[in-house]
């Protein structure tokens, strides 16, 4: 994934802000995000799970 250099901060932040920023996010980069999630999925779904809580937390 390749930064556009666009400002993304949300200045009000609620709930409601925040998913309809990810979901907008998500619309117009869905492909990448396919290939980015890749790295986490394991055959377990609860592996799968502690991939990406894992990323959160330590990267």
């Amino acid at each position: 994934m390749k930064a556009d250099g666009k400002n993304t901060f949300i200045k009000k932040g609620d709930t409601e802000d925040i998913v309809e920023s990810v979901l907008i996010t998500f619309e117009q980069y869905w492909q990448q995000c396919m290939n980015f999630a890749q790295q986490f999925k394991n055959p377990m779904l609860i592996y799968t799970c502690k991939n990406i809580f894992d990323y959160h937390v330590y990267c």
